[in-house]
């Protein structure tokens, strides 16, 4: 196999589009940018570090214990669900789980739209952000970020 073309020191295991040659991972991922690199197989549009599992959320007995925050909690998944259902039970959990991300993007880290160019997660995320404005429009940010948290925190435990 040939060198990467562009530091000439390892190995060139990809095909790289930009630079019509062999090129290491390294190399790959250090130099891509969306306009040239989007629609390569190893493209992944870039998003800021973010450590979902430190989100605040509630306790597994006070989601036990209150009815009220069951419900809302059930407005979500309901929600999530019925998206799934739209896609013959199909989807993953790591599509249930990105969703619920971009959702706490938007309510917890107050991002402005969605971050994602992947028609199905959005289609999801506005599945979601309609049953949460319809459904939930009284219920406090603080309150919707840790149910929010609770569901991502479930959802994250159930893939692995």
């Amino acid at each position: 196999m040939a060198k990467c073309s562009i530091c000439n020191a390892r190995k060139g295991k990809r095909k790289c589009k930009r630079e019509m040659a062999w090129v290491c991972t390294e190399c790959c991922g250090s130099t891509r940018r969306e306009e040239v690199c989007h629609g390569c197989g190893y493209y992944r549009e870039s998003r800021p570090t973010r450590h979902y599992a430190d989100i605040p959320r509630f306790s597994t007995h006070e989601m036990e214990s209150d009815f009220q925050l069951q419900s809302y909690a059930n407005t979500i998944e309901g929600a999530l669900c019925t998206w799934d259902h739209s896609h013959d039970m199909s989807l993953s959990d790591a599509s249930m789980l990105r969703v619920v991300e971009m959702l706490l993007d938007k309510y917890f880290y107050h991002d402005s739209g969605t971050s994602s160019t992947d028609a199905l997660l959005r289609e999801g995320y506005g599945m979601v952000t309609q049953a949460i404005s319809e459904d939930m429009a009284d219920v406090p940010q603080d309150t919707l970020v840790k149910i929010l948290g609770v569901i991502h925190f479930v959802a994250r435990r159930r893939t692995r």
